[in-house]
């Protein structure tokens, strides 16, 4: 088992936010340190979470190092489309006059020197 001290508040809070937080991964983050401050060996925690081992060492080893500072600290990678320098501009087109179809869009996008593929809409 991990040696790792949970103070009183911080149990507190852990309770609170595990079903309270507005973020879905910082309420798995807070079930695994739940889990683990009243007794439960890290092992058995996955299953419970509902999560993968190496997310609960991963929540573990931030609890220890930064405590609940690092919990909170979330920056899931997020991938960013080459069309965002254009957002405003796409907008402002496609209001005015909005694309038929797919192939349309993709051919207007296309005098932006972007080339996009088509895909399904719904």
């Amino acid at each position: 088992m991990l040696n790792i001290f949970y103070s009183d508040q911080d149990i507190e809070v852990i309770q609170d936010e595990r079903y309270h937080h507005p973020h879905s991964a910082i309420r798995q983050r807070m079930t695994i340190l739940a889990f683990h401050s009243s007794g439960v060996v890290a092992e058995h925690i996955p299953p419970l979470a509902n999560c993968s081992k190496k997310t609960v060492l991963k929540v573990l080893s931030l609890y220890r190092t930064r405590g609940l500072e690092g919990i909170y600290d979330y920056n899931k990678h997020t991938h960013s489309s080459a069309l965002e320098p254009y957002t405003e501009l796409i907008v402002k087109e496609f209001t005015e006059r909005p694309p038929q179809t797919i192939n349309e869009a993709c051919y207007r996008i296309e005098h932006w020197k972007i080339r996009r593929q088509n895909t399904n809409v719904s």
